[in-house]
């Protein structure tokens, strides 16, 4: 029988032996404390303990597997968002393009919008890319190792490769926006500048990205040392 309480001095006072394990569970002994020896009941403990190791690590599992699952649905989601960008990049154009030649009076939204648009779609599109594993890459030996190879040269290559280097982007575009809003709340009158959006959707697409990228690092990390996949 296991339960769980906060002290256990009731239990005691009942005279019921008590094994507490690492994390707080306490086992409880059916036999009373004058008919088992401490022998008995480490040995009782030692029994439990692969069965509470093996609990932890199930829900340590299913928390992580929840974790990147939700990384993976806000990816899919910009990823929607920027098929949906491409057709409002296609309007902009042709409207601009209409505006120009034909009425000669070209808008004066027309480029910062194509600007802002086409920003988040690049952007947005790298982290459903990653999502999917669809970047375009050139090699000749990686389509051909084995799953557990193939994670170690994702992890060797993520690790020392991708994660410094997209860290510091992040950290400049982090810095870049914190500038140009400590400008517009200095200097700035009227609307947002263009400046500051497209800055803002750079930095949230490169944390897209970089979240997208560490949770492939997390499934080829657990492909190499267990040999499952995520």
């Amino acid at each position: 029988k296991t339960e769980r309480f906060p002290d256990g001095s009731s239990l005691l006072n009942r005279r019921m032996p008590v094994i507490r394990d690492h994390n707080g569970p306490l086992f409880l002994c059916a036999a009373p404390c004058g008919r088992i020896s401490r022998r008995t009941l480490f040995h009782r403990h030692r029994r439990f303990e692969p069965l509470a190791t093996a609990q932890r690590y199930h829900a340590d599992k299913h928390s992580m597997r929840k974790i990147l699952h939700i990384i993976d649905s806000v990816n899919e989601r910009a990823g929607s968002i920027s098929s949906w960008l491409l057709l409002a990049l296609i309007v902009v154009i042709l409207w601009e393009v209409i505006a120009r030649y034909v009425f000669n009076a070209p808008i004066t939204w027309g480029f910062n919008s194509f600007r802002l648009i086409s920003g988040a779609l690049i952007v947005f599109g790298w982290a459903y890319a990653q999502r999917y594993n669809s970047h375009i890459r050139v090699d000749i030996l990686y389509t051909r190792l084995s799953p557990r190879k193939k994670a170690l040269v994702d992890v060797i290559g993520t690790g020392l490769l991708f994660l410094p280097l997209f860290g510091t982007f992040i950290g400049l575009a982090g810095r870049s926006v914190f500038r140009a809003y400590l400008f517009y709340m200095t200097h700035g009158q009227g609307s947002i500048p263009t400046n500051l959006l497209y800055l803002t959707i750079i930095l949230i697409g490169l944390c897209l990205f970089f979240l997208q990228f560490l949770a492939r690092f997390v499934r080829d990390f657990h492909t190499l040392s267990k040999g499952e996949t995520q």
